[in-house]
């Protein structure tokens, strides 16, 4: 592929993604809208870490890696918000 090929394919991902948590936000939340959101971000990543080797752009890989661990973290921080919730 080319780089305008992988630049359009990040744009198009990047665009489901960010529509996809708008519409699950902004409209009425389902199990089906949170795995979409889920799916779209799983695909999202997957195409970061792609392009990233497919290119040897290591700031992708790097990104791939960072919303990783924002997703370990967020998790991690709402486990303890239910906890002390829990015990009030």
């Amino acid at each position: 592929m080319t780089l305008n090929d992988w630049s359009l394919l990040y744009f198009g991902i990047s665009a489901i993604y960010a529509f996809a948590i708008y519409f699950s936000l902004f409209t009425n939340l389902t199990v089906g809208k949170i795995f979409f959101v889920i799916l779209a971000w799983l695909t999202h990543v997957g195409v970061t870490l792609s392009y990233g080797i497919a290119t040897r752009q290591v700031g992708f890989i790097f990104l791939f890696g960072l919303e990783l661990i924002i997703v370990i973290l967020i998790s991690i921080s709402i486990g303890r918000v239910k906890n002390a919730n829990s015990n009030s």
